[in-house]
């Protein structure tokens, strides 16, 4: 057995592909080398695992001491081989592009394509820093700028899935207990530059809290660009909104305060500082208002089952061809009482202005 080394004269073999042209360093004679490898199944469809060297890449090959006729086998790829000064960029170590980035210690394991995909495993100190503290300490699986990243450093453990590591990108990413950054420990965040889609079937879609649980909010940034014409984009004119939608059945707004110093409440209103706010009731059937004291057992309100309308500029009720009815046979209807309610009525604060 002789081992010797070479240089990949050419990927391409129409003879043999299996086999690399190669050329020995010593006497630059043509050889043919059979492609080896540490793992792969005669069967057709089992495992294997395949990484042809390039072509100018320095190898080392070896015959095989059988008393067959000479036939030379790939070992592997010499790495950091500068054969002449004027020749040649130094070979260094591509399996990972985080390797030797930091300290000096070889602690980083990869494996790259040819078209800068791959798996490695990082750990790398940044120079300057504190001795034994990892700056970098993550497996990643990446596919050009996508990947999916498992970070175990203790301020930052979590599992990250994004697209590209600038902007634009979309990114989910699961956050360990001990990671104090970001949305916090324990957390899931997803972000998207683009349209965000979420889709069932068959099944239902619920998002809920726990007992122990925080505030849902749905908040809407996004701002009209427009001067408010007729002639302005309709899509522009819809930017902002918050849509709730039910094709076939009911939308139940329902707010249970079981316990009695929490009570339920539902409030819907526009800005208050904006004078041309306007808050619609609008069906093709009954629009009904009730305040049932029948059914009020929970807590200590002494005017539970009372409805109270207030407007400071003005109240209008009209009907096109029906009548309007005004009744209360347990009470009195007072169209100018001497102590009008208005004056005494303190709107109640929801919980957020507070």
């Amino acid at each position: 057995m002789e081992l010797l080394k070479a240089r990949v004269t050419s990927t391409f073999n129409p003879a043999n592909n299996i086999k690399i042209p190669a050329e020995l360093l010593k006497g630059l004679i043509p050889i043919q080398v059979c492609y080896t490898s540490p793992f792969n199944s005669i069967f057709p469809g089992e495992g294997g695992f395949t990484a042809y060297p390039r072509q100018g890449d320095v190898i080392l090959v070896a015959t095989a001491d059988d008393g067959s006729d000479v036939e030379f086998f790939y070992m592997s790829t010499i790495v950091g081989s500068l054969e002449t000064q004027e020749e040649a960029i130094p070979n260094y170590p591509k399996g990972s592009d985080q390797f030797l980035t930091g300290n000096s210690y070889k602690d980083t394991v990869g494996l790259k394509d040819h078209h800068n995909s791959g798996l490695e495993f990082v750990y790398e100190s940044s120079e300057g820093g504190s001795p034994g503290v990892t700056r970098r300490s993550y497996a990643q699986l990446y596919a050009g700028s996508n990947k999916i990243k498992l970070t175990r450093n203790t301020d930052r453990e979590g599992i990250l899935i994004e697209t590209s590591d600038t902007s634009p990108r979309v990114m989910l990413k699961m956050n360990n207990s001990g990671n104090a950054g970001g949305s916090g420990p324990c957390s899931f965040t997803a972000k998207s530059y683009g349209n965000m889609n979420f889709h069932t079937t068959v099944g239902d879609m619920k998002l809920s809290n726990s007992g122990n649980g925080g505030v849902i909010q749905i908040v809407n940034f996004a701002t009209r660009d427009g001067d408010g014409s007729i002639l302005e984009s309709p899509l522009n004119k819809k930017k902002g909104n918050v849509n709730i939608d039910s094709w076939h059945n009911s939308i139940n707004i329902n707010a249970f305060a079981y316990k009695p110093l929490t009570p339920p409440r539902v409030f819907v209103r526009t800005q208050p500082l904006h004078r041309d706010g306007v808050v619609q009731l609008k069906t093709g059937g009954t629009i009904e208002i009730v305040a049932n004291d029948l059914v009020a057992t929970v807590g200590t309100n002494p005017v539970s089952g009372k409805i109270t309308i207030w407007a400071s500029k003005g109240i209008d009720i009209f009907t096109q061809t029906g009548d309007i009815n005004i009744s209360a046979p347990l009470g009195q209807v007072n169209l100018q009482p001497l102590i009008p309610a208005g004056i005494a009525f303190i709107p109640t604060l929801n919980s957020n202005s507070i």
